[in-house]
């Protein structure tokens, strides 16, 4: 009985069925990945949206990526989609989200937008006058309600030192003008 000499490569065929039983995510994956997207991104709201839409419309990353408003009718609950690898253009049902919630969302983006616009004048300008800081109270508490009634949290963003490094900046300011002893 002679014995056949081992071959030093690897077999090219691959049994497929048992390297990957599945091409998909499960909707508990899903709901892992946009959860941890909300977590560490800077705009995990905005991420995680867009997980969702690319799970539930099987939206390839750069169709996702493409995705513009005037392709978003949330007043008639449709998405138009441009199909890229030449797909045909297509319009999806919005089904999942009532009227009521598209206007909140709407509202919600944008008093966003507004609030955003607030924050900027303030970091710009250093400090604020009564009237916008009344405002920019009333669109942040109104803002949270229309957050919680869909079920989701603004998220604070880092956009400046923290108040330890504030207050270590202004006390190292005032003990280089007073100068030494």
């Amino acid at each position: 009985m002679a014995f056949q000499p081992v071959s030093a490569e690897a077999p090219t065929t691959v049994n497929t069925s048992v390297a990957r039983t599945r091409n998909y995510l499960t909707g508990a994956e899903v709901e892992t990945l946009m959860a941890a997207a909300r977590k560490v991104s800077r705009y995990g709201h905005r991420d995680a949206t867009m997980i969702l839409i690319g799970y539930r419309h099987g939206l390839r990353a750069g169709e996702l990526c493409d995705l513009q408003w005037h392709q978003v009718e949330l007043s008639a609950g449709r998405l138009h989609v441009r199909r890229s690898k030449r797909g045909t253009p297509s319009v999806h049902p919005l089904d999942n989200v009532s009227a009521a919630e598209r206007s909140i969302i709407r509202r919600a983006a944008t008093l966003t937008v507004e609030l955003e616009r607030l924050e900027a004048k303030f970091a710009l300008a250093g400090e604020a006058s009564v009237q916008d800081l009344d405002a920019y109270q009333r669109g942040a508490n109104t803002l949270k309600r229309l957050l919680q009634s869909v079920g989701l949290q603004r998220r604070a963003r880092d956009v400046g030192p923290t108040l330890d490094q504030y207050l270590a900046e202004v006390a190292a300011e005032d003990a280089a003008k007073e100068g030494p002893p």
